[in-house]
């Protein structure tokens, strides 16, 4: 693909946002070819931690809306509820 395969797995980790934890099969890995610091070294930079934590902030926003919709669609339904 003409593509580095280092930047190539990390940035796929990042963009699914996927954290890497251990313990890991080290001598199949390394039998794979794949080298430690593609996933046991910190894997947080500050881009990392910069998409996280604004993918915290959106899901936050996103919960306190919803939060509000159920709220306000209990009101009505308990509103427009005939009497038991």
């Amino acid at each position: 693909m003409g593509r580095a395969p280092d930047s190539t797995f990390k940035d796929l980790l990042t963009e699914y946002n996927v954290e890497l934890k251990g313990p890991f099969n080290y001598a199949a890995r390394e039998e794979a070819g794949i080298p430690r610091d593609w996933y046991d070294a910190p894997s947080t930079s500050n881009q990392d931690k910069k998409v996280k934590d604004d993918n915290k902030k959106q899901l936050s926003e996103v919960y306190e809306r919803v939060a509000t919709i159920i709220a306000m669609e209990r009101e009505n339904s308990s509103l427009t509820r005939p009497p038991e």
